[in-house]
């Protein structure tokens, strides 16, 4: 279901426009508000990266590295794993809680609340433990940029920042709790190597929590005022 609804709301109430870059199917949203970052799709005939029109107003080089970073995860499949590990991990508690209470005799309304419930509360306890885990992804594929482009790479995270809460640096202990996605200084000074990640793992487990009565999926871009963020996965 909810591929079909997030093709049809990009296309439809987006206005989104296909395009094509490399052989990689791209959707261009003309009006995306600024703070709108590149996505990656999937649909049930193709992987699309959906691209805010900002991104294109860049000078080309800068359009295209970013565009290299969307279809490397593409060709690692770093989205896929990122969403059956949220699945699977939601899957499990939400059949523990189902079974749990099958086992009393409450009402559908009953369970509906207090499973809501629950589910927030674990969606805290995501944003807390897997933040680490989301950076580590992150880190695995800047190292791969960096190495392409080091100077494209750093005008790129500059022109990502200007257009979400311009946090250039942050303290490390409030960032490895709170932050999926690191300060550009961590991004540009990391000297992690290979480690296991999954990018974004813990704003994507969120959204997919949503699917467990979750109410709180609309924050899990960092601001529950991007509206244009709330039917897309996190990518970025």
């Amino acid at each position: 279901m909810l591929l079909p609804l997030q093709e049809l709301s990009i296309k439809t109430f987006m206005k989104g426009k296909s395009d094509k870059i490399d052989g990689f199917s791209l959707i261009i949203i003309p009006e995306a508000p600024s703070y709108m970052t590149m996505n990656i799709l999937r649909t049930f005939k193709d992987t699309i990266i959906v691209v805010p029109k900002h991104w294109t107003r860049q000078n080309f080089k800068n359009y295209k590295f970013h565009l290299e970073r969307f279809k490397l995860n593409i060709k690692k499949k770093n989205h896929i794993r990122s969403y059956i590990f949220s699945i699977v991990i939601n899957t499990i508690l939400f059949i523990i809680l189902y079974s749990y209470y099958s086992n009393t005799n409450i009402s559908a309304v009953a369970f509906t609340i207090k499973v809501s419930l629950i589910f927030n509360i674990i969606g805290f306890v995501y944003i807390l433990i897997l933040p680490t885990l989301s950076q580590r992804g992150i880190y695995n594929i800047d190292n791969i940029m960096k190495k392409k482009d080091l100077n494209l790479f750093k005008e790129n995270l500059n022109i990502y920042e200007e257009n979400q809460d311009k946090n250039y640096n942050r303290s490390k202990a409030v960032e490895s709790i709170f932050y999926p996605i690191p300060s550009t200084q961590s991004r540009l000074n990391s000297k992690i190597e290979k480690n296991f990640g999954l990018p974004n793992i813990s704003r994507i487990i969120i959204f997919f929590a949503s699917f467990s009565l979750s109410i709180i999926f609309k924050g899990v871009h960092g601001n529950a005022g991007k509206i244009g963020n709330w039917i897309l996965p996190p990518s970025e």
